[in-house]
């Protein structure tokens, strides 16, 4: 079975259908269902799927970048900061995402992303914190401060940062920067931003 699912080139399946082949198995043998685990001599039988690993936005765009930041109308005002608060921050996704205003300390410059967070009904993986699962800080430059100065007065009545289009207690859409930038011209399968943010970033 594994052959045929990776004679077809899906290799991430083949992967994933030996794990849990494996995982079967197991719970079997604990269950006293069966003496042996044949699933645990597959290892190394399935081909490992090939990742890519994007590039990241060349250091020389970053002017052609910023300027079509700044003419960017397609959209809201929100997302276009989002993008912008991107460039300054080393996050994830989903911490930008979700995060909330409680969060934030402008005193202190520095924005504290939890562990977890308060789940969002129906909004899935919505009470994900940081990704290693401990209280991550991250300093606030000073133009981090004054870009989340502006998302404040859009968003800073609500809880959440970056609040949906059609419902403000649901967080943005996890591909409405990707389509902003695609807007702006940018392949985003093809060019990283984060990458380039953790790279040779601001």
């Amino acid at each position: 079975m594994l052959r045929v699912i990776e004679d077809k080139g899906f290799l991430e399946v083949a992967s994933r259908t030996r794990q849990q082949l494996s995982n079967i198995m197991r719970y079997a043998v604990q269950q006293g269902l069966t003496e042996s685990n044949p699933a645990q001599h597959l290892d190394g039988v399935v081909a490992s799927p090939v990742k890519n690993h994007y590039p990241a936005l060349l250091l020389e765009r970053l002017p052609e970048l910023l300027g079509r930041i700044g003419d960017y109308q397609q959209g809201r005002e929100l997302t276009r900061l989002a993008v912008v608060l991107t460039l300054h921050l080393f996050i994830r996704s989903s911490e930008l995402r979700f995060a909330r205003w409680s969060e934030i300390d402008f005193r202190h410059k520095i924005w504290t992303i939890p562990a977890t967070r308060e789940a969002i009904d129906k909004v899935r993986f919505s009470g994900r914190g940081a990704k290693i699962r401990t209280p991550h800080i991250v300093p606030l430059s000073r133009q981090a401060i004054a870009i989340l100065k502006q998302i404040q007065e859009l968003s800073g009545h609500l809880d959440l940062v970056f609040p949906g289009d059609h419902n403000p207690y649901k967080p943005m859409s996890e591909n409405t920067t990707n389509r902003a930038l695609r807007l702006m011209g940018y392949d985003t399968k093809t060019e990283n931003l984060r990458a380039w943010t953790q790279g040779d970033g601001l």
